[in-house]
């Protein structure tokens, strides 16, 4: 019997230090489970952080393109507006009263005689478009231009031509008429 009771407390004593041993592990592997639980966390974290950042930076690419977009849509519109201001501008010219359009062809015509006498030319030929000539108030006027007597220089002041040379300044002063500010370009 004696061996019996020495194999029960020799079992009972494997029993106790299998417990402790079963004990043990399930503890070292609570802390491992906990431990791959925070590095799993600290890793989610870690790449929402990387992913919110690569997400704010797309969205910030996004919206400047769309502001580029726009602006571009923007000016693309004010150009449209400004260039139909100014066709509709030689358009009126054309719809003056008689005596206000006789007028400015008049000016126009002196204008461009001292401009061309400045060259020294002493007998610039006039020409006005022939829908003009009755509207003038001078003989012998044929076309749209003054012309030196060798053809050399010629010099064109019809509003038209007026419009492409002062294109620039015309456009700043119909944006700023029309949108209240200067078009800002690049160019």
């Amino acid at each position: 019997m004696a061996e019996e009771t020495l194999l029960k407390t020799l079992e009972e004593d494997a029993r106790g230090q299998a417990a402790g041993i079963l004990s043990d592990a399930e503890a070292r592997a609570r802390e491992i489970i906990e431990g791959a639980e925070q590095e799993s966390a600290s890793v989610r974290e870690a790449r929402l952080r990387e992913l919110e950042g690569t997400l704010e930076k797309e969205r910030s690419a996004r919206i400047n393109s769309a502001r580029v977009r726009a602006v571009g849509a923007l000016i693309e519109v004010r150009r449209k507006a400004i260039e139909a201001v100014l066709e509709g501008t030689v358009e009126s010219y054309g719809k003056m009263p008689p005596d206000e359009y006789s007028r400015l062809l008049e000016r126009l015509c002196s204008i461009l005689e001292k401009d061309l006498r400045g060259t020294g030319e002493t007998k610039p030929v006039l020409r006005v478009n022939p829908a003009d000539i009755g509207r003038l108030n001078k003989a012998g006027v044929e076309f749209a231009a003054c012309v030196s007597a060798d053809g050399k220089v010629r010099k064109e002041l019809t509003i038209p031509s007026i419009i492409r040379k002062k294109r620039r300044a015309l456009e700043t002063l119909i944006d700023k008429a029309l949108f209240g500010q200067e078009e800002k370009t690049d160019d």
